[in-house]
């Protein structure tokens, strides 16, 4: 499904980070760190704040009661709904667009066409979401 307006930048953070499903407040900041190559270091009153944004908007849900916690039970769960789920894949296509029709702008494109040919990580991770998507689709 499509929106009027992108994502803001926390928020497409946090939504990338979810789409290998639930995590809690203190992983979220980790794995986006992750997926940023540690560019991006959200603290927590930027996660949390963006948090409860995205479940006023219906992105995502606390999962926390789903399904019986081992871990320490004040830590809150967070995953994408299915709508969410479109959203992010659908910011992940347009951003990757964007620098692909960029990149035969620039003199120089080398270092952008490098992330969009077969090769680079922008394509591994469109495989990676379209690989989730397929699961989410068919339930396996």
């Amino acid at each position: 499904m499509s929106r009027s307006k992108p994502l803001p930048a926390a928020s497409l953070h946090v939504a990338l980070a979810l789409l290998d499903g639930e995590l809690h407040g203190y992983a979220l900041m980790r794995r986006v760190e992750e997926l940023s190559d540690g560019a991006v270091r959200m603290g927590p009153g930027t996660l949390y704040g963006t948090l409860n944004r995205l479940v006023d908007t219906g992105l995502i849900e606390e999962t926390t009661d789903r399904s019986p916690r081992i871990d320490n039970e004040r830590c809150r769960y967070y995953d994408l709904t299915p709508n969410g789920r479109l959203i992010a894949i659908d910011e992940l296509t347009r951003l990757h667009t964007l620098v692909h029709r960029t990149a035969g702008h620039l003199p120089d494109p080398s270092p952008l066409v490098r992330l969009t040919d077969g090769s680079g990580l922008l394509a591994w991770k469109q495989r990676e979401l379209l690989r989730i998507a397929a699961r989410d689709l068919t339930g396996c």
